[in-house]
């Protein structure tokens, strides 16, 4: 019972761990994106 507590732990952390990095990884993937639609809107316009 206590190492499948353990484990269930572990595994809620690991994934607390790859929802926050993968969060942090879409917020800068959008940055990004609206930076290159922004340069791409500027090019059009010019």
């Amino acid at each position: 019972m206590s190492i499948v507590c353990l484990l269930s732990k572990k595994a809620w952390v690991f994934f607390f761990f790859l929802m926050d990095k993968f969060f942090l990884f879409s917020i800068h993937m959008h940055k990004y994106v609206m930076d290159a639609a922004a340069l791409f809107h500027k090019d059009e316009n010019l």
